[in-house]
């Protein structure tokens, strides 16, 4: 009779234990055989992109299934909720089926790159976790920019002939940029992680009329990673360069053909355009007579100077000793119109 009674007491342990082995994991697969983790795509997320894990074992019911991410570390899964450096990650379950989770994470989720994590997976019947760590998070694609312009700039806006800066995390070769479509030269620094610069060629887009802030554009600005992952940002464009001029050269009020042939007017400047004209306006003190004539001045590219001689010989001869009063007008563009004086002289016999 004694001899029953212990062979009782040893079945019912033998079948305790075997239980508990059945609803618990141990580190990476033990524990419920049915519950297994054989596969995670991609394995090199950002932050809120869909990531699938298949295996078996999972609930079809996706409000029963749990997904976590933490560390694997000696056989023993741990969340970061008990970490002291990053909170538990949210984790979001999107389809569950037997065999397959799609979850995503948080799109602000913070973990380094250089930082390899685990997942575990709950189902009601057990946990099963990867002992390898094999997932690492991309940072997300963040950029700022700014302009830099020899002179100052106006209203706000990036002009061509301008340099732009860039700085942002989650840079990955070969980054590209475009500017409302259209391709921009841009170097990044060694680690093509968080700083570049790049500039925009006079001409990028042309050389339109007017100059200054009034026909400035939003325009598209967009990152594009490695990887294919892009950003925009919208901001505002002047699509030709932000032009700087200073006009010197006349050294009189009051010039005589008798002499001198020639008068000097000279510009100096910042990104000056092949597409200006003079016009020369003047009126005779003695007779009233006027007289008018337009002067191309081609002026375009580095080092933005330019001399135009007017030709005092060309101009007509006074008819009086009161001589004849000039001035000197500036356009911009076939289709601009002719502004204020930017200069005037009397010529004398």
């Amino acid at each position: 009779m004694r001899s029953i009674v212990m062979v009782t007491i040893i079945l019912s342990l033998f079948m305790y234990s075997c239980n508990k082995g059945g609803t618990t994991s141990g580190g990476g697969g033990g524990g419920n055989t049915d519950l297994t983790i054989t596969n995670i795509s991609p394995l090199n997320p950002y932050p809120g992109d869909v990531i699938t894990i298949t295996g078996t074992g999972f609930s079809t019911d996706l409000t029963k299934d749990t997904v976590l991410i933490g560390k694997a570390i000696n056989n023993t899964f741990t969340t970061f909720a008990i970490s002291f450096s990053i909170n538990q990650p949210k984790t979001k379950i999107i389809s569950a089926s037997a065999t397959q989770i799609k979850f995503s994470t948080d799109s602000n989720l913070q973990i380094s790159p250089s930082q390899a994590v685990a997942i575990q997976v709950k189902v009601p019947s057990g946990k099963y976790f990867t002992p390898d760590n094999p997932l690492q998070f991309k940072d997300n694609l963040k950029f700022n920019f700014s302009s830099r312009d020899p002179y100052s700039v106006p209203c706000g806006t990036v002009f061509t002939g301008d340099s732009l800066f860039f700085s942002g995390t989650g840079f990955i070769k070969p980054t590209t940029v475009t500017i409302d479509g259209k391709s921009f030269d841009i170097k990044f620094d060694a680690g093509n992680t968080t700083y570049g610069r790049g500039f925009i060629p006079i001409g990028y887009f042309g050389e339109p009329n007017p100059i200054g802030c009034a026909e400035a554009k939003q325009l598209k600005i967009k990152v594009t990673n490695g990887d294919g992952r892009s950003l925009e940002k919208v901001d505002y464009f002047y699509e030709g360069p932000n032009t700087q001029l200073s006009i010197t050269g006349l050294d009189a009020t009051a010039y005589y053909r008798s002499q001198t042939n020639n008068a000097l007017l000279k510009f100096t400047g910042y990104a000056l355009r092949s597409d200006w004209s003079l016009r020369i306006n003047g009126t005779d003190n003695g007779d009233g007579t006027h007289f008018a004539e337009d002067i191309a001045v081609p002026i375009s590219g580095f080092p933005n100077q330019y001399t135009v001689l007017i030709d005092l010989l060309a101009l007509p001869v006074p008819s009086s000793g009161n001589g004849a009063n000039y001035t000197i007008q500036f356009k911009v563009g076939a289709s601009g119109s002719y502004g204020f004086p930017i200069a005037s002289f009397t010529l004398f016999k």
